[in-house]
């Protein structure tokens, strides 16, 4: 019975450290969007020529060739907590989303792919263990829908891959998208 006793507490600690980093990467990730928002407002007090921007610059969307490509230095956040912490997932959303919308509406994109594939390669700056299925991806198709890149994100319109090498000086995430049928065009950018 004492082994049993053992076991659950184990358990019971092990419980209670995993929330203990769950809630210390919500308030990271959180403090993150604070400190880009409040970086932009002084930048914008020092350049008063320049319009007042509100949404993270540190996104990069180009069109060549039939294919989007955008780029984000840095990696996409990695907790998705819909189910366990609404206002997180909300508040994460609504940042990244409007600041993905408003890189790719500022670079007037001149096309809209009605049967879509995307391509995500998340280039990582050490070998540390990280899961796609625990990243907030959300964020990424709504954007691309909202901003009319791709007519809409439901299965029968959108297929996409997703990939991670290793970068240790320019960690960050690429984004690809093009017509469903330029698929193998596409995976050539796929690292290795």
């Amino acid at each position: 019975m004492s082994e049993f006793k053992t076991l659950y507490a184990d358990a019971k600690e092990i419980q209670a450290s995993f929330e203990r980093i769950e809630n210390l990467l919500k308030q990271n990730e959180l403090a993150k969007i604070e400190l880009q928002k409040e970086y932009l407002q002084r930048k914008s007090m020092l350049e008063p020529e320049r319009p007042p921007i509100s949404f993270d610059e540190t996104w990069n969307c180009k069109y060549e060739k039939g294919i989007v490509h955008i780029r984000k230095y840095g990696h996409i956040p990695f907790l998705d907590l819909k189910h366990r912490d609404r206002n997180y997932y909300y508040s994460v959303n609504d940042y990244y989303m409007k600041s993905l919308l408003y890189a790719i509406q500022k670079s007037n994109m001149p096309i809209c792919f009605s049967l879509a594939y995307v391509l995500i390669v998340q280039y990582f700056a050490d070998k540390s263990q990280r899961d796609f299925d625990n990243q907030y991806k959300k964020f990424i198709f709504d954007a691309l829908k909202n901003s009319k890149l791709i007519l809409n994100d439901s299965w029968e319109n959108l297929s996409y891959s997703e990939a991670g090498a290793l970068d240790r000086k320019n960690p960050r995430t690429e984004i690809y998208i093009g017509a469903r049928n330029q698929k193998d065009v596409i995976d050539t950018f796929l690292p290795g």
